[in-house]
């Protein structure tokens, strides 16, 4: 279950999302209460509408409470909306249908890309109980007073990352990173902004931002980045050719 964004950086990013939720919302709604009025004005229809209502009823909270079926449903509503879309082209061959069906499936889009980083939606292979398999980097944290911590580098994109531990931070909390690997030197600063607990006996996984001051800084998360892609391949292939 998700714990807390309280950092305010974040909540801003977090409202901004729920404006654009709300607004791809009111598009499609404008869309469907216009389609309904001039060309649909029946009981199956209205029934469409009612179905409707309940359908992003329950995908604001998926969304608001970043829970990951937001996902799934996601995925529907695109094939949804491309339903609409094509029907308002060779159907009613309405422009002004096509054109409010097609600002919302474009504003779902920068929804999902907004909401699409290890901050919000952390990418576990909780799937994968072969820890040989699993797409993790082991990494040491160094808290207040260089207390040390083990922890697993879970999720890795956009200068953003999933942090997997049981020691508990707090949010807005920085903290040091140093990955287990010869390759890599030195340590890395990140900010814990988001944390989340999937059930009790699990460890928390933080989504955190990596603080990027200067030249030396950045070049060590571009070579963590890249041993990141090369162990997630070759973990890949060692899985499928054993």
């Amino acid at each position: 279950m998700l714990i807390g964004i309280n950092k305010l950086s974040i909540k801003t990013d977090f409202n901004k999302a729920q404006a654009l939720f709300t607004l791809h919302f009111f598009l499609f709604f404008l869309a469907k209460g216009y389609e309904f009025f001039k060309y649909q004005f029946n009981f199956i229809a209205l029934f469409g509408i009612i179905f409707f209502i309940f359908f992003y009823r329950l995908y604001y909270r998926t969304q608001r409470n970043l829970k990951y079926s937001f996902w799934s449903l996601t995925a529907l509503s695109f094939f949804i909306i491309i339903f609409h879309i094509l029907r308002s082209l060779y159907h009613y061959n309405d422009f002004s249908i096509f054109f409010l069906y097609t600002m919302s499936f474009f504003i779902l889009g920068v929804l999902c890309f907004s909401l699409y980083s290890p901050v919000f939606f952390p990418i576990i292979n909780w799937w994968e109980y072969d820890f040989r398999y699993r797409n993790d980097l082991k990494a040491s944290v160094y808290l207040d007073d260089d207390k040390k911590a083990d922890a697993r580098i879970v999720d890795l994109r956009r200068r953003a990352g999933g942090l997997s531990m049981f020691e508990e931070v707090e949010i807005g909390q920085r903290i040091d990173i140093e990955i287990e690997s010869s390759g890599l030197d030195g340590r890395l600063q990140v900010e814990v902004l988001s944390k989340r607990q999937y059930s009790i006996g699990r460890p928390y996984t933080y989504g955190v931002r990596f603080v990027i001051t200067d030249d030396v800084v950045k070049r060590k998360y571009n070579d963590l980045e890249k041993y990141w892609n090369f162990e997630r391949k070759a973990k890949k292939n060692k899985k499928f050719k054993s």
